[in-house]
């Protein structure tokens, strides 16, 4: 992946070009989008003042994505944020160790851009419920029950790289053996006990 500015690879790593120094917005870069009309905007959770855009995403059903354009954040809805990530490496059904690893130890978005405090819904203004994507992923999404939910810069990217490399037919089998962990990503949780923690380090999950 090349820096949009200056053309030079982007690190493994974060955002920002090593040589140019410019911050990359890579959330919409691998996405077929357009920006739609006719519906009333909402501000970005993050910048606040900063207006969403909304794009009508081009794949199969109709996903609608709010992009912010300054931080490069996304709010959709809980579905339309699972069909985008089913439509990409729709063949996956293996796992490669050593890339889904390389993935998790060199995360797309900024874990420091933003602490981790509790956003509110661009909505309806409630605060926004965190939770760890499909359990396992590392991507720690902000969601409103009602409305959807908010990706930070680079997190929808990094989902997609970590589906590529497997990450949800190892994250259905460790599913398996902790049922308490739904399979589905409309669900899920901070992993916080041990007995987890156990599952997780068993399936180098962790």
């Amino acid at each position: 992946m090349n820096c949009s500015y200056c053309g030079a690879p982007l690190p493994v790593s974060g955002l920002v070009c090593s040589y140019c120094g410019q911050r990359n917005a890579i959330n919409m870069r691998n996405v077929d989008a357009v920006v739609g009309t006719g519906e009333s905007t909402v501000n970005c959770p993050v910048c606040t003042e900063t207006e969403l855009k909304r794009m009508d995403v081009g794949l199969r059903g109709r996903v609608v994505i709010h992009h912010c354009g300054k931080c490069d954040g996304i709010f959709l809805s809980q579905h339309d944020l699972d069909t985008a990530i089913d439509a990409k490496h729709k063949q996956i059904n293996h796992i490669d160790p050593k890339l889904l690893r390389f993935v998790l130890d060199n995360p797309r978005h900024e874990r420091q851009t933003r602490k981790r405090f509790y956003i509110h819904c661009p909505v309806c203004k409630n605060m926004m419920q965190q939770m760890n994507y499909r359990a396992v992923s590392g991507v720690v999404i902000d969601r409103c029950r009602e409305h959807g939910v908010w990706l930070d810069g680079g997190e929808l990217q990094q989902l997609f790289e970590w589906k590529g490399a497997g990450g949800i037919v190892k994250a259905e089998k460790f599913q398996s053996f902790s049922p308490r962990f739904p399979t589905g990503g409309s669900s899920g949780s901070f992993i916080d006990n041990q007995i987890d923690d156990f599952f997780m380090w068993l399936f180098g999950l962790k």
